[in-house]
C-alpha cells in the first residue's frame, strides 16, 4: 500500500483519523468510514478508531457492522466504556432493548458520572414498556395459546424480511420488528388525547436527550433553556402521568447545575445541584445522592474551593460501587490536596488511585494517577522518586499511543533532571565555600597566634630590661654608700650637682626616645594584624 513501506509513513494514521473526524462532522459518513478504515489498517486495534466508524454504521443505519466494530473495540479491554456504550447504541437501533439495557447498565456502574449511561438505561426501559406492554395489563391464559405463538412467530418471521428492506423505515420509527404489532393498541398511550401532543414519558425522554446533545456541543445556553422548559413542564404532570417524577426533577436540576457551571456561573450551579442532592436524599435514591455529590465536588473545585470540594468528594467515597470509581475519586481528591499544598495527602491518594485503576485495569487511570504521585514527589523535593514516576507514567503513555502526554511527560522529567544537576551543583560550590572559609579561618587564627607570641614577647624583653636596670641601679647605691665621705667644698658640690642635673636630663630623653620607639613599633605591628586579617 506504501510501496514497500509496511508501516507507512510517519504519522498517517493521526492524519487518517483526523480526516475522518472531520467528515463525520460533517455528516460525510461514507466517506469517514474510509478513511477510518484506512487508519485501522495502520493500527488495526486502536479501540478510539472502531467506535468511531461504528457511530458512521450506526448513522447510515448499518446496525450489523456497527455492533461489530463495538465488540471489536471491546476485545482487549471490556470495560472500555466507549465501546460499552456504542454497543448498547448498536443494540438499542437493533431494536434488542433488553441487551441495550444490560449494556446500558454495565456502562453505568463503569462510570456513573456519565449522563449518556443513565439517558439510555430511561430510553431503553422506555423502549421495553412501549414495545412490549405494561405488565399490569398482561392476563396469562393457555387459551389458543399454540395458535397465537404460532401467529406472532409468522408474523415475526415475515416482518423480519421485510426490515432487512425496509431499513430506513425501521430507523426513523426506532421500533423493533417485534414491536410493530403493538403499534395500534400504544398509539393512544404514545399521544395526549387532549393535546395531541407526545405522551409525557416520551416526551421527558426526547428532551433529556436534546439536552445532553447540547451540553455535549458546547452548546449550553440551549442545553440551559431546554432543562428549564423542561423542568416546568413536569412539574406540571401529576404522579399518574409521570410515576418518576421526583427522579425526572432530580435529574433536571442536575442538568441545569452542569450548564451553569460551563458557563461560569457557580452560585446558581451550586443551589441546583444541591436540590439534586437534596431530594435524592429525601427520598432515598442513592442515585440522586452519588450524583449530586460528585457534581458539587465539581463546582467547588472549579471555583477554586478545593477544601470544600475535598470534603464533598470524600463523602462520596463510601458510596464508590467500582474500582475505576473509586480511582477517578481518589484522583480529584489527591489533585485538590496538590493545590492547597498538602503534596504528602495528594501523593497517598494519588497512590491509591493507581492501586484501584490497576485492580479496574484501566491505563488511561493508571497514566494519570502516576502523574500526580510524580507532581506529588516533585513538590516534596523528592525529585529521584519523582523521575521514576514520570517514567511509568511515560511508559503507559507509549502503550496507549497518547503523544500529548507523552510531549508533556518528558518535559516534565527534563526540568526534573535540570533541578537534580543544579541542586548537585549547588552542593558542591557550597562545599567549596566551607572549605574556603575554615582555611581562612586557620589563616587569621595563625596570624593572630603569632602576633600574640610577638607582644608576649616584647613584654618579657622590656620587663627584663627594667629589672636589669633596677638592679644595677640598687648595686650602684650600695658602692656609694660604702665609699668615705670626703669634705666637699660648695664649687665642688655645684658642679656635682650640674653634671648630676645633665646626666639625668639624658637619661629622661633616653627613656622618652624609648618609649616613643615602643608605641611606633607596636602601630606598626597592629596594622600588619589588620592586613593580615584583611
Amino acid at each position: 500500500m506504501f510501496d514497500g513501506d509496511e508501516d507507512g509513513p510517519k504519522g498517517t494514521f493521526e492524519i487518517y483519523k483526523a480526516e475522518a473526524d472531520s467528515l463525520f462532522k460533517q455528516g460525510e459518513y461514507r466517506k469517514s468510514i474510509e478513511s477510518y478504515t484506512t487508519a485501522l489498517e495502520l493500527l488495526p486495534h486502536d479501540k478510539n478508531c472502531l467506535v468511531c466508524r461504528s457511530k458512521c454504521h450506526l448513522q447510515l443505519g448499518d446496525t450489523i457492522s456497527a455492533l461489530e466494530d463495538a465488540e471489536l473495540s471491546l476485545a482487549e479491554d471490556n470495560t472500555f466504556h466507549k465501546g460499552v456504550y456504542q454497543k448498547a447504541q448498536a443494540l438499542y437501533y437493533q431494536g434488542d432493548f433488553e441487551m441495550s439495557l444490560v449494556f446500558y447498565h454495565r456502562g453505568h456502574k463503569l462510570r456513573p458520572e456519565l449522563q449518556e449511561f443513565r439517558l439510555g438505561i430511561q430510553k431503553a426501559q422506555e423502549a421495553i414498556d412501549n414495545s412490549v406492554g405494561s405488565p399490569e395489563k398482561v392476563k396469562l391464559t393457555t387459551e389458543d395459546s399454540r395458535s397465537e405463538v404460532g401467529k406472532v412467530i409468522n408474523n415475526l418471521v415475515t416482518e423480519g424480511l421485510s426490515y432487512l428492506d425496509t431499513r430506513t423505515d425501521f430507523w426513523r420509527q426506532q421500533k423493533p420488528m417485534y414491536a410493530r404489532k403493538h403499534e395500534r393498541a400504544q398509539q393512544r398511550n404514545r399521544t395526549d388525547t387532549h393535546t395531541g401532543k407526545l405522551a409525557p414519558n416520551d416526551y421527558i425522554i426526547r428532551e433529556l436527550e436534546k439536552i445532553d446533545i447540547a451540553q455535549v456541543e458546547g452548546e449550553y445556553q440551549e442545553a440551559l433553556r431546554r432543562s428549564q422548559r423542561c423542568l416546568n413542564t413536569v412539574n406540571s404532570f401529576t404522579a399518574e402521568q409521570v410515576p418518576n417524577k421526583i427522579e425526572v426533577l432530580a435529574n433536571l436540576n442536575s442538568c441545569i447545575g452542569n450548564a451553569y457551571l460551563e458557563m461560569g456561573q457557580y452560585d446558581k450551579s451550586l443551589e441546583h445541584h444541591n436540590i439534586d442532592l437534596s431530594m435524592g436524599e429525601d427520598n432515598d435514591m442513592e442515585e440522586a445522592v452519588s450524583r449530586g455529590l460528585d457534581n458539587l465536588g465539581r463546582v467547588h473545585a472549579r471555583h477554586g474551593n478545593f477544601e470544600k470540594a475535598v470534603q464533598v468528594w470524600e463523602k462520596k467515597l463510601p458510596m464508590s460501587k467500582s474500582a475505576l470509581e473509586s480511582t477517578w475519586l481518589y484522583h480529584e481528591i489527591g489533585r485538590c490536596y496538590l493545590e492547597i499544598g498538602q503534596f504528602e495527602t495528594a501523593k497517598e491518594n494519588g497512590e491509591k488511585s493507581k492501586v484501584a485503576a490497576e485492580e479496574a485495569e484501566d491505563q488511561m487511570w493508571q497514566l494519570q494517577a502516576s502523574v500526580l504521585v510524580a507532581q506529588s514527589e516533585v513538590k516534596l523535593g523528592d525529585l529521584s522518586a519523582a523521575l521514576t514516576s514520570f517514567d511509568t507514567s511515560l511508559e503507559l503513555a507509549k502503550s496507549q499511543g497518547d503523544m500529548s502526554a507523552q510531549s508533556a511527560i518528558k518535559k516534565a522529567m527534563d526540568d526534573v533532571n535540570k533541578k537534580i544537576a543544579k541542586g548537585n551543583t549547588s552542593t558542591s560550590a557550597k562545599k567549596e565555600r566551607v572549605k574556603i572559609d575554615e582555611e581562612g579561618e586557620r589563616e587569621i587564627q595563625t596570624a593572630v597566634s603569632s602576633q600574640r607570641a610577638e607582644e608576649e614577647k616584647e613584654e618579657n624583653e622590656t620587663n627584663n630590661a627594667k629589672e636589669t636596670s633596677k638592679e644595677v641601679e640598687e648595686e650602684s647605691e650600695k658602692k656609694d654608700e660604702e665609699k668615705p665621705v670626703t669634705p666637699r667644698s660648695k664649687d665642688n658640690d655645684s658642679d656635682k650637682q650640674e653634671n648630676l642635673n645633665e646626666t639625668t636630663d639624658e637619661k629622661n630623653e633616653s627613656k622618652t626616645e624609648e618609649q616613643e620607639n615602643k608605641e611606633e613599633s607596636k602601630d606598626e605591628k597592629d596594622r600588619e594584624s589588620k592586613e593580615g586579617e584583611t
